[in-house]
């Protein structure tokens, strides 16, 4: 967590009441809202919130804002901690190793964080070594993990959250999210060889793209008169 973000009063209660009620969590974040350095608004950043698909997006990019991941003991411990050397991807390189250990990924729906945009940033300084080395990390993850998700799973995992979407436990957007995370991932994949979860980051992007889209024209569509 950097000095000038901020975290919200209720996110590590938030966290730890998921955490408690889906017992096969090992690893979870939550969105982010991004505001300027005179504390206004900006937006808001989603992540995948299905395992299926974080494992997936994770070829491409980390899944998770670094300040808002808590993790269970076991799950880092089996994982091997921060490497050092992996600065300044660290993080990404973490989630990537916990994925490839085999822990359970996941990602709350809600802004629970503040991460304030600043010139200063480390991911503004060092955009370059950054770079460079995230596209490491991604190599040895696309060689290293062994157990992907089916396409069948990522199918479902975007079903999953429109199903959510129309319930109004989760943003419409984070369908948008979910498919541009899955989008990102086709080409990573194939050009990892790995084709058959190329196959599963395209099924996935259909399905949460078609229901995002679903979604758009159900709430903008004019109520009859």
């Amino acid at each position: 967590m950097d000095a000038d973000d901020r975290s919200h009063p209720d996110r590590l209660a938030r966290q730890m009441a998921h955490l408690e009620a889906h017992g096969e969590v090992d690893v979870l974040g939550s969105s982010v809202r991004v505001i300027n350095d005179d504390g206004s608004a900006a937006g808001v950043i989603r992540y995948p919130l299905d395992h299926a698909l974080i494992v997936l997006s994770l070829r491409a990019a980390t899944a998770f804002a670094h300040g808002t991941v808590i993790i269970r003991r076991a799950a880092f411990t089996a994982a091997g901690g921060y490497r050092p050397g992996r600065f300044p991807v660290e993080d990404y390189d973490l989630w990537c190793r916990l994925a490839i250990a085999g822990a359970r990924l996941a990602n709350l729906d809600e802004p629970l964080y503040d991460y304030r945009l600043s010139a200063s940033g480390v991911s503004r300084t060092v955009k370059e070594r950054q770079e460079a080395m995230a596209a490491e990390v991604g190599l040895e993850y696309g060689r290293l993990l062994l157990s992907l998700p089916s396409a069948r799973e990522v199918w479902r995992a975007a079903a999953a959250i429109a199903k959510q979407a129309a319930h109004g436990d989760v943003d419409a957007r984070a369908l948008a999210r979910a498919a541009r995370s899955a989008r990102e991932a086709i080409l990573p994949w194939a050009r990892s060889g790995r084709w058959a979860a190329a196959g599963a980051a395209l099924a996935g992007a259909v399905r949460a793209e078609a229901a995002y889209r679903r979604r758009r024209l159900t709430v903008n569509r004019p109520h009859p008169r």
